[in-house]
């Protein structure tokens, strides 16, 4: 230091494990110098997969897009200590949290544990997949879609929790932002609102996530089946409860509108007398 040979200064103070006085002359030797002098620091000192070893990676940059970066793929420390390597990475976010968030949640998968990781997922903002989706990494809370195929038609128990844990989702968006929903989603509330209906007998819930699907998607259906199943369970279950249906206020309308038009296009009859 004395002959201003800095980059030599740090080399000898890692050498004797001076990490005071490395990362104390290491900034001004620039950034690579930095990450190298943390690095050795969190290697010799810090726990591998620990919160404190993560923050470290993170604020000397050394934290790349994937959690491979902070430990290898076979190490499973990290994922041990997930929720508090979560809570470091939400804490001291940089601009690849998300990306660390959801690779995080992709090793929790590898281990088997996909509770943990639908939890970084969510925090992560992964969207959401729909039913014929087969890339998405979420598609029903709590559960492997994957792992069994009647659990995107609803007829296991673990996934109508799932459908239910996800609705909660969605519902916890729209307490936010009444016009968020989850446009995956409602495929799914029309398959719960048929076994509804047509299994169980609930006709008022059934209409309630009727109402609640057009609530969300308005107007513009995701495909003309959709639409049609959609269109044919709320005919149905109205008529059941004796409600107007659908088809009925359209046909009623039609009809005003057609009277309308002749009034207004042919005048009044001889029978009727101008005011």
């Amino acid at each position: 230091l004395l002959e201003g040979r800095r980059t030599e200064a740090v080399d000898l103070a890692l050498s004797s494990r001076n990490y005071p006085v490395a990362m104390l002359v290491a900034p001004m030797c620039g950034r690579e110098v930095y990450k190298k002098v943390v690095r050795a620091y969190a290697e010799s000192a810090l726990a591998p997969g620990s919160p404190l070893d993560t923050v470290a990676r993170i604020f000397c940059g050394e934290a790349g897009q994937d959690t491979r970066s902070l430990t290898p793929d076979g190490d499973s420390r990290m994922v041990g200590r997930w929720a508090e390597n979560v809570a470091a990475i939400l804490s001291n976010r940089t601009t690849c949290w998300k990306r660390l968030l959801t690779d995080l949640g992709d090793r929790m998968v590898s281990h088997g544990r996909v509770e943990e990781a639908h939890v970084c997922y969510v925090l992560a903002g992964v969207s959401v997949g729909g039913p014929g989706d087969s890339s998405a990494r979420l598609r029903l809370l709590g559960i492997d879609h994957c792992s069994h195929p009647w659990h995107t038609l609803l007829l296991t128990g673990e996934a109508v929790t799932a459908f239910h844990l996800t609705e909660s989702l969605e519902w916890a968006k729209r307490c936010g932002n009444p016009k968020v929903c989850i446009r995956s989603l409602q495929p799914l509330k029309l398959r719960y609102a048929q076994v509804l209906a047509g299994d169980i007998g609930l006709l008022p819930v059934a209409k309630a996530y009727i109402d609640s699907i057009r609530s969300c998607v308005g107007s513009s259906m995701e495909s003309y089946d959709f639409c049609e199943e959609l269109v044919v369970l709320e005919d149905r279950v109205c008529v059941a409860m004796g409600l107007p249906t659908d088809t009925e206020d359209k046909q009623k309308k039609n009809v005003g509108m057609a009277d309308l038009k002749n009034l207004l296009f042919r005048g009044p009859s001889r029978e009727e007398k101008p005011v």
